[in-house]
């Protein structure tokens, strides 16, 4: 309820409803705002029982876009009809992209590993009805501890470009640039623009082909992990890329976050005052730098040159870092030391 990105909210001002079973539209709903509300590719569709203005609208086109869902025959989704444990256990497991299952076995034996259900008094069987309060339980144990392993984890493949800056070339459309901080990315490949709307400050996301690939004025057909390069993405030349934007290949499974980050922190200024629950911070990474909060902290205070597990940042807007990246930060306008990311929530 109270979580950035928020899940969901009560059914009326003073109640939950913990026992009320989860359709299929409030799962869908449910799966999308803990991913972030990332933008469906299209805003039309077949089914004839969901409209535009219902909240569960974009929820439901992106499930069926990511092959998280579909409907219950061609031209119904069925928003109304109740989950079963069976349901919900396997639209995370397809959300998560832990693996490919046929239907719940697999994924019922990712959650038993995982404890999922763990003191719920419930089992994975397709005709226990799920209750809300389960759902969010699954939620908070795999997403909201910070112990999953497939939220901004870089995999060996995974292409990222943080956006530095972009240009307008006349008769092409808008180039990004930036310096490849992964992986490779050819002319042809399909390309995820990860962003956000600077009003609101909701993640966004866009399917783009690469065009061009310009590398010291040349076009190249390939730009590897270390180049400095110019990308055409598209000939719209009035595509949004705010400070956070990153590029990614189509497969990956980075997301721009708009939750909170938990690290190490390393400082290294002696001269310093100690850190505190409430400091803000400059964190410096490849795509620029971005206002943190320091949000907690995992005990009293951090004086100078020392480190602390389990610190927790929230940020100004929505960013594409992952587990594992190390990024130096800044205090009172001076770099003071370091924040490792260790979990994204």
């Amino acid at each position: 309820y109270y979580a950035s990105p928020q899940v969901t909210n009560g059914i009326d001002s003073v109640r939950f409803d913990p026992s009320q079973t989860v359709t299929r539209g409030q799962c869908a709903t449910f799966l999308w705002r803990a991913m972030g509300c990332p933008e469906p590719g299209t805003t039309e569709t077949s089914f004839v029982d969901i409209k535009a203005d219902e909240y569960w609208y974009r929820p439901i086109l992106w499930a069926v876009e990511e092959g998280i869902t579909k409907g219950t025959d061609a031209a119904h989704f069925s928003p109304w009809q109740t989950c079963s444990t069976a349901h919900i256990i396997t639209l995370l497991y397809r959300t998560l992209d832990i693996g490919a299952d046929g239907w719940y076995q697999e994924a019922a034996d990712w959650a038993e590993k995982e404890k999922l259900l763990q003191g719920t008094g419930l089992d994975v069987q397709p005709e226990v009805k799920c209750p809300r309060g389960a759902v969010v339980t699954f939620l908070y144990r795999e997403l909201g501890s910070g112990e999953t392993g497939a939220v901004n984890r870089l995999g060996k493949n995974d292409f990222l470009l943080y956006v530095e800056d972009y240009y307008n070339y006349s008769g092409k459309g808008r180039f990004i640039n930036g310096r490849v901080v992964n992986g490779s990315v050819g002319v042809g490949d399909e390309i995820m623009l990860l962003s956000h709307d600077e009003k609101t400050m909701a993640p966004k996301s866009g399917s783009y082909t690469v065009m061009d690939i310009e590398a010291g004025g040349k076009s190249v057909a390939r730009a590897n992990t270390g180049d400095r390069v110019s990308i055409l993405i598209s000939d719209d030349t009035r595509i949004k890329t705010p400070w956070g934007s990153a590029i990614v290949n189509s497969e990956s499974g980075l997301q721009n976050i708009t939750g909170r980050f938990e690290g190490r922190l390393d400082l290294n200024d002696v001269s310093m005052s100690p850190l505190k629950k409430g400091d803000t911070l400059q964190v410096k990474y490849p795509g620029g730098d971005v206002t943190a909060m320091l949000v907690y902290l995992n005990g009293e205070d951090i004086p100078p040159d020392h480190s602390r597990e389990g610190a927790v940042l929230t940020l100004a807007y929505p960013v594409v870092w992952y587990v594992g990246q190390t990024l130096s930060i800044q205090a009172d306008g001076r770099t003071c030391g370091t924040f490792t990311v260790t979990a994204v929530k």
